[in-house]
């Protein structure tokens, strides 16, 4: 019997990193790392959340809402 890798579909990982990007927003700006989203708080992460948007704007981005 073959033995397969359980991996999920390439929707499934798009939809994933879209329901999380409130998460991923500030470390793809780098204004953060995904060890410091670890452990920021809500208020926190609002805050590195706004900073990236401001980032984005200075850098003359599309504005990205997730």
């Amino acid at each position: 019997m073959e033995r397969r890798c359980q991996t999920k579909s390439d929707w499934k990982i798009q939809r994933q990193v879209e329901d999380d990007w409130w998460y991923w927003f500030p470390v793809v700006m780098g204004v953060s790392t995904r060890k410091e989203m670890d452990k920021a708080n809500a208020v926190q992460i609002q805050i590195l959340n706004e900073v990236a948007k401001k980032k984005q704007q200075l850098l003359g981005g599309v504005s990205v809402d997730g």
